[in-house]
């Protein structure tokens, strides 16, 4: 362990548990920094795949539909629903519409949100233009901003659920001083 902590430890200015985070931290930085990089350069390469694969997609639907066999070689070959396939498609029909080269900010999931025929013209214009800023999106945020724009409420984070399972403890027990302690820590910000 680092010196410097341990005599951080020694005069209690930290506790062991609080130096050993510290130090984890700070071994656990450059590995943790290299790991992102490296997980950052496949996902590129798989927005490019999903890219590649779906106009393979299309060309292989193309030779087949009109045949009637379609599902089944898709079913053969993959595995594959007609849905699972569309995913694909539209991913690569709504970068080839859109002339976009870079959609590697974006998480395949993501793509295939904003591929839906569903998801309104403005999130999908507004997500590709972050997108193209450089600006990383995850597909929790994605979701999110379709959501806003279609009506639906946004689902209530962590903390503002445990913030009102608290209220209705101390409602039900106002007497009990854990519900009351919990119900102080979560309401003066203390846990977030």
């Amino acid at each position: 362990m680092d010196p410097y902590l341990a005599v951080q430890v020694d005069e209690g200015r930290l506790i062991c548990t609080e130096a050993i985070e510290v130090f984890e931290r700070k071994v656990a930085a450059p590995v943790l920094a290299e790991h992102a990089d490296a997980v950052r350069r496949i996902q590129k390469r798989v927005v490019e795949d999903v890219i590649e694969i779906a106009g393979r997609l299309i060309e292989c639907k193309a030779l087949l539909d009109h045949h009637g066999m379609w599902l089944p070689w898709l079913e053969q070959e993959f595995g594959w629903s007609d849905d699972t396939a569309l995913n694909f498609m539209r991913v690569h029909e709504m970068a080839k519409s859109r002339n976009i080269r870079d959609l590697s900010m974006l998480p395949a999931s993501g793509l295939y949100l904003l591929a839906k025929p569903s998801t309104p013209e403005a999130v999908r214009d507004d997500v590709l233009g972050r997108a193209h800023r450089g600006e990383p999106l995850s597909v929790k945020q994605i979701k999110g901003l379709i959501d806003q724009v279609c009506g639906k409420p946004a689902k209530p984070t962590q903390t503002e659920q445990l913030r009102d399972v608290a209220a209705r403890m101390l409602h039900a027990m106002p007497e009990d001083p854990l519900v009351a302690e919990l119900h102080r820590l979560l309401f003066n910000g203390e846990i977030k």
